[in-house]
Formats: C-alpha cells, structure tokens, sequence
C-alpha cells in the first residue's frame, strides 16, 4: 500500500488554511463597512415600534423624533472613525499587524472612493450578508474603546489592569535598565492598553489576540493616531437597556484619552500578535 504524500498533504492543509483565514478577514472588513446599515436599521425598527403606539402612549414620549435624528448622528460619527480605520488598514503591508498571506483586495478594506466604490461595497454587502454575530462584535469594538482608551474608562482599568501592573512592578522590583527588560505576553490582548502599560513600564511586551475585529482597532489606535481626542465614538447607543436616560445612552466618549507613543516614551517594547485559527489560539500550542 503506497504511503501518502505528506510533504503534499501538508502543503495543501497550509493553503487550505490560508483561504480560510483571508476569508475570514475579508467577512470581517465587511461587517465594519456594514457597521452603517446594520445600526440605522436598528434606528428605523425603534422608530416603526415607536410609530405603532397610541397617541396617549406617544405624549408619554415626547422626545423621541429627537432622540431618532440624535441616533442616527451617533451613527454617522461612529462611521467616520470606521472608515477612517478601514482606510488606514493596509493588507499588503508586510510590517502591519497582518501575515503577508492575508492580503486581500484593497478594495475590500474600504479603498478607492466615489459613487462607483459605494455601489460595488453596497452589491457585496447584498451578495454576502452579515450575519448578526459580527455586527455585534463591531458594537463591542466601540465599547471597548471606551473601555481601554477613554477617560471614561480609567476607573475600570484601575481596578483590572492596575493590579496587574502593580503585581508586575512588586515581582521585577529588582529589575535595573542596565538589564535586558522583563519580557511580559498579555493574551486576550483587546484594544491593547494593557500592552501599552507595561511597556510604558519599560518592560518588552507582547499582545497576543485572537479576534481580528480587536487587531485591527488596536493597530489603528497605536499606529495611525496623531493627537489625543482625535475621534469621537457613541458606543452605547445601540441598546435602549441599563441607562437612566437617553442622553446617557447617545453620549459621546473622545478617543484616545493619551497617544499611545506618549506613554511609551522610554526603553519598553511593544508588540501585537494575532492568532485566527482555533487551534493555534489555544494558549499552549501558541507559545
């Protein structure tokens, strides 16, 4: 019985692979380019439910045509920082936070511009939907700017990151910088202001994250911004629940809170990693 051709076999899983994964990146670049679509129908199915109430219920709501129109601002500003993360992505890049065999068209990363670019992303969203697994983790992107590089969020990163940096700081206590600096790898990395704080600290850090819906926020945010408050997210609005009142759920959170480069002023080290395929994210068989 002849023996299979594993040389072969192993070529061939490697490129198997490699097309899942670039078309995993390329329904990801469409679910932010749908970021617009999905929300406002979600606008316009609060406003059916709003149009569907008596009269006596709707003077009991007298502010929501106004909330609608603030809604839909929200969402427009949110599209700006979208596609100014979408323009900055660079899939050919071999330095960027991609491996070189995910290229895809540059089309698919929101390139080109005019009516017939509108039109060719509006035939693909039509051709290839996005399913509402990916709108919602587009939506938790903008939680977690909030989250990781807004002044909004510094009181949660106290409670979390900050007992992480404290212990890091008690553990290496005896580190000098005549030394080679403590090298730290943070899995589940995010929007990679952890990363950022232990550099800032002077030790060599490495993010490690397995969703390139956060690689690609995180590289934006640590690349591609040049001045603090720089763009203005609405992360909450997208869900009527927990908020005391409409202009808690439609607020505006600036980002970023500091440049990235600022805090990493001195010898620390800063890298990202990715990992898509399941198996390569298993914390053991990655490092």
């Amino acid at each position: 019985m002849d023996r299979p051709n594993q040389p072969q076999d192993a070529d061939d899983d490697e490129r198997r692979q490699e097309e899942e994964e670039r078309a995993a990146l390329a329904r990801i670049i469409l679910a932010f380019r749908d970021y617009q679509n999905s929300a406002e129908w979600e606008v316009a199915r609060w406003q059916l439910n709003y149009e569907q109430l008596s009269p006596n219920h709707k003077r009991l709501l007298p502010r929501q045509s106004a909330k609608f129109a603030e809604a839909r601002r929200a969402i427009h500003t949110n599209m700006f920082f979208i596609k100014a993360l979408l323009q900055a992505f660079d899939p050919d890049c071999a330095d960027g936070p991609l491996p070189p065999h995910l290229a895809v068209p540059r089309t698919a990363a929101g390139g080109g511009s005019g009516c017939d670019m509108e039109q060719q992303q509006q035939q693909e969203v039509e051709q290839y939907p996005v399913n509402a697994n990916d709108v919602d983790k587009v939506r938790y992107v903008l939680k977690n700017l909030a989250r990781d590089w807004a002044a909004e969020g510094a009181a949660e990163r106290m409670l979390s990151y900050g007992r992480i940096l404290d212990e890091l700081k008690t553990t290496f206590k005896d580190w000098s910088n005549t030394h080679r600096p403590p090298r730290v790898l943070i899995p589940g990395a995010g929007l990679a202001r952890l990363c950022v704080e232990v550099a800032a600290l002077g030790y060599e850090a490495q993010g490690n994250e397995f969703s390139y819906f956060m690689l690609l926020a995180s590289s934006f945010i640590l690349n591609h911004t040049s001045e603090r408050h720089q763009f203005t997210v609405h992360p909450w609005m997208h869900t009527n629940c927990n908020h005391l009142t409409d202009a808690d759920q439609l607020r505006a959170v600036p980002v970023p809170d500091v440049l990235p480069g600022e805090l990493v002023a001195g010898p620390g080290l800063l890298s990202m990693r990715c990992t898509l395929r399941p198996t390569c994210a298993a914390f053991s068989t990655v490092w």
